[in-house]
């Protein structure tokens, strides 16, 4: 890093969004990891984070977190580096803009904020990743043709970024020095596409969460937890095991606690070795908060040599990541019956006692600027978040939609969105509105500018509006309730919102994937205008936003469903009046849909698997005629 950098100011002036009057169609922009408990205090509390002064106070830090938690076997309680499971998705968009996929085809939370995806696309090339392969497909012609590709590193391949001519490709394996999980990151030249060659990989301890790029800035998240070498009671009684362990921990070094990193040339010649941070770059909040280091790695893809920045490091475990173009948000969920109790505490579960409340505490970043992250403020909010879209940034405030248990409600369940502000060194609640869904958990929201469109579901599908033109008084403004619930939701411009997810019956049962259409120009009477249903089915958008293509020229929304029948890729006409039709729909045969995006031509590509390996097929847009294949592996 040079001298520049290291003597920048770690406060960056927060860069503030231009106020629009009513309800605006400005972008929410922020980045999100969201950390299921991991192995420590269930305290609602979130104390500014402090950087460790030495590695003694690191070692003595993480040994007395992890005390309470030690075994006979080891860690007790929460899995150690398991991430959690994955919540529904929600969005964030303008109530007056109808937005489309990115550039390289994929369907993000943000626009100017890529998001990695098994498959990319620059219009006329299309690159992929999977069975340890990368392929470049040329579409520029009527047929694809398969130009180039690479045997990758053996592993767990999960997908790509595309910036230029080059692919920052994110797997995992235990392949590696330590013996630990490792994070895999293959940095491929794709100047020439018919030799794809790999310039760099890292081998880093530790499971990849996700990455977001803007503007060839690449922020990836990583999640790494301890790997000591404790005794079982095998042999012994558990309590000479318990001592034994919790004197190993005790007595571990802070190099113990830290994921370790192996960089490899483009010969494949290790080239450095050793900690990937040093102890004063992990922050840790004044209570013990988890065994696990999630980490927040830069690389700057637009420079010759794609250089690696001054990591930034929490004691903390991870899940899950939200990303914008300067923000970095790290969110704690604690509490409820599923989380860790320390090993000589009283079970929660027995008769009589009660769980502690659901809380979500958030750790507050500055990454405006692309060669460092600069820790800023910390919060806490009642619920958890049901997505990874659950949060939006907007005029300096920060939105959080969650969803609260009986013990933090008296009533029950009931869901809120609460707004917070920047105070020096803390997130304080500035406005919140509950009693959404009572009994119910949120399933999609939808951030346009300062409205919200919330859905929870039971039995019926609410969708609220929430006003929040006053970030110190947001309201509900309306109220819709409709059979069946909308999972994933999608501004269509002109005031209209496009849902997709399944219809019901009044008691609830699901009969099919749906997609609907909402008229929000009168937000106090949000109705429904037309919608679509494919019976005995279910849209892969449900489980992963990247699934669902729009496309506001030809008013055609494109997602993979599931059917009785196999897997079917579905394309759905939109009036401009909101009327839906089904336009067109493509059945692979003997295969199973992982994508589809858009490519030039006013065509699709989609990317099958099946027995006879991986397939790219170009399909006519509506009516998803196809055009011609490839085999890629």
């Amino acid at each position: 890093m040079s001298a520049h950098t290291q003597t920048r100011s770690r406060t960056c002036s927060i860069r503030r969004l231009a106020v629009r009057a009513g309800i605006a169609a400005a972008l929410g922009l922020g980045l999100v990891v969201v950390v299921p408990g991991g192995l420590g205090s269930d305290r609602a509390s979130a104390a500014p984070l402090t950087p460790f002064e030495d590695c003694d106070q690191l070692a003595e830090w993480f040994a007395d977190s992890a005390r309470p938690f030690v075994g006979p076997y080891g860690f007790q309680g929460w899995p150690v580096g398991v991430p959690g499971p994955v919540p529904v998705d929600v969005a964030t968009a303008g109530v007056e803009e109808a937005t489309g996929a990115a550039p390289t085809g994929t369907n993000v939370q943000e626009v100017g904020v890529d998001e990695p995806d098994l498959v990319k696309t620059d219009g006329n090339r299309v690159v992929a990743v999977g069975n340890d392969r990368l392929s470049v497909v040329d579409v520029s012609a009527t047929a694809p043709r398969l130009v180039g590709d690479l045997q990758l590193a053996a592993g767990h391949v999960e997908e790509l970024l595309l910036v230029g001519d080059r692919a920052l490709i994110f797997g995992s394996s235990r392949d590696n020095p330590s013996g630990r999980l490792g994070a895999i990151l293959t940095l491929v030249d794709l100047s020439d596409p018919t030799r794809p060659t790999v310039q760099r990989t890292d081998v880093i301890d530790g499971s990849y969460l996700s990455a977001r790029e803007h503007d060839g800035a690449v922020r990836i998240v990583l999640s790494d937890s301890p790997d000591l070498p404790f005794v079982s009671s095998a042999g012994r009684s558990e309590e000479v095991a318990i001592a034994q362990n919790r004197a190993i921990a005790d007595a571990a070094p802070a190099q113990a606690w830290l994921p370790q990193r192996v960089v490899r040339d483009a010969a494949g010649d290790v080239v450095q070795r050793g900690p990937l941070l040093d102890c004063g770059q992990v922050s840790h909040p004044e209570e013990e908060a988890g065994v696990g280091v999630l980490t927040v790695l830069t690389l700057d893809l637009g420079a010759a040599d794609a250089p690696m920045f001054e990591p930034v490091a929490v004691a903390a475990d991870g899940d899950m990541v939200y990303a914008s173009p300067d923000r970095l948000y790290v969110a704690t969920t604690r509490g409820g019956w599923g989380f860790p109790q320390p090993l000589d505490s009283v079970p929660s579960w027995l008769p009589g006692q009660q769980a502690a409340p659901v809380t979500t505490q958030l750790h507050g970043f500055d990454i405006s600027d692309p060669e460092e992250t600069a820790y800023l403020a910390s919060g806490s909010v009642d619920g958890w978040l049901l997505g990874r879209w659950a949060l939006s940034a907007e005029d300096g405030f920060l939105r959080v939609a969650t969803t609260r248990d009986g013990v933090a409600v008296e009533t029950g369940t009931d869901s809120a969105v609460t707004v917070l502000a920047e105070d020096g060194d803390e997130l304080t609640v500035v406005g919140s509105v509950g009693g959404l869904g009572r009994g119910e958990e949120i399933r999609a929201v939808r951030w346009l500018g300062d409205l919200a469109t919330v859905v929870t579901f039971r039995q019926t599908d609410p969708l609220y509006t929430v006003d929040l033109s006053d970030p110190t008084a947001p309201k509900v403004l309306g109220e819709l309730k409709v059979t069946g619930y909308s999972a994933y939701l999608h501004p269509l411009g002109d005031g209209l919102l496009l849902g997709v997810g399944q219809e019901g019956t009044e008691t609830g049962q699901i009969t099919g994937a749906k997609i609907a259409t909402f008229d929000l120009r009168d937000l106090a009477r949000p109705s429904v205008l037309d919608f679509v249903v494919e019976p005995t089915a279910s849209a892969d958008v449900e489980a992963d936003s990247r699934a669902f293509t729009y496309l506001p020229e030809q008013r055609l929304a494109v997602t993979p469903v599931a059917t009785d029948r196999g897997s079917v890729l579905w394309s759905v006409s939109i009036g401009s009046d909101g009327s839906v039709s089904t336009a067109g729909q493509w059945s692979p045969r003997d295969a199973w849909l992982s994508r589809a995006i858009p490519v030039d031509g006013g065509r699709m590509a989609a990317i099958t698997e099946g027995p006879n390996g991986i397939v790219l097929t170009v399909l006519a847009l509506g009516d998803l005629r196809p055009i011609g294949s490839v085999q890629l592996g």
